[in-house]
C-alpha cells in the first residue's frame, strides 16, 4: 500500500509540508513537523472492519491511553500518526494485530459494517520498549508530540532502530521515500513561495 491510497490523509500532509517547506526548519531539528516525522516513518493503513468482539471500546478522546492498554494487555502493536476521523485528518493513535490489520478502539463500531469513522490511516508501529519508557518518563500517554523532552523524535535523537516495533523495522527503512512520492507533483510549496513574495511587495 502507498501512502497515494490515502486521499484524505495525503492531501492533509500535503498541504502540510507544503507550508512547512515555505518555512525554516527550527534549530537543531531533523524534521520540520509531526508530519514529516509521520511521512517518513509511517505505514500507509486501510481499516476494513469494526472493532473484534474480544476487544473493549475504549473512552472517547482517550485514544493514545487506549492504544498503550491494548498493547499492554492484548499483545497488539502500539501505532501512533495521523487517520481520517470521516471528517477530518487528525493526530491519533491506534493498534495492529499479528497479521497489520488496524484494531482502533476509540473510534470504532462492532462487526463489519464501519459508519463515519476512521478507515484511513498513516501511522509508525513503535516498539513496546519505547513506548513504556517514553510513558514513564513523560507520566502521561504519547510518544510524538514529546514538548516536555524538546521533542527528541523530531530532532533526531533517537534513532529509528530505537524506536521502530521489530516487526515492521526493516521494511520501513528499506523502502522508497514516502516524502518525495507524495510531493513530486505537487505545486503548492511554489504557490506558498509566491503568496510569500506578494506580501512582502
Amino acid at each position: 500500500m502507498n501512502i497515494s491510497d490515502l486521499p484524505n490523509v495525503a492531501t492533509y500532509i500535503q498541504g502540510l509540508l507544503s507550508m512547512r517547506k515555505s518555512m525554516r526548519t527550527p534549530n537543531g531539528f531533523k524534521f520540520n513537523g509531526f508530519e514529516q516525522f509521520v511521512l517518513t516513518y509511517g505505514l500507509p493503513l486501510i481499516r476494513t472492519s469494526g472493532l473484534p468482539r474480544d476487544i473493549k471500546k475504549g473512552p472517547v478522546k482517550q485514544c493514545y491511553q487506549n492504544a498503550t492498554r491494548l498493547m499492554s494487555h492484548n499483545n497488539l502493536i502500539y501505532c501512533e500518526g495521523f487517520a481520517f476521523s470521516g471528517l477530518i485528518v487528525t493526530m491519533h493513535a491506534w493498534n495492529l494485530d499479528d497479521k497489520g490489520n488496524v484494531i482502533d478502539n476509540t473510534w470504532c463500531t462492532r462487526g463489519k459494517k464501519l459508519k463515519m469513522e476512521a478507515t484511513e490511516y498513516l501511522g509508525i508501529p513503535f516498539s513496546n520498549d519505547f513506548v513504556f519508557k517514553t510513558i514513564r518518563e513523560r507520566t502521561y500517554y504519547g510518544v510524538i508530540d514529546d514538548w516536555s523532552r524538546d521533542f527528541p523524535l523530531l530532532t533526531g535523537n533517537i534513532k529509528p532502530e530505537e524506536f521502530l516495533h521489530p516487526d515492521f523495522k526493516d521494511q520501513i527503512l528499506a523502502r522508497p521515500n514516502q516524502e518525495e512520492e507524495l510531493m513530486k507533483d505537487c505545486k503548492l510549496a511554489e504557490a506558498w513561495e509566491a503568496a510569500k513574495e506578494l506580501v512582502k511587495s
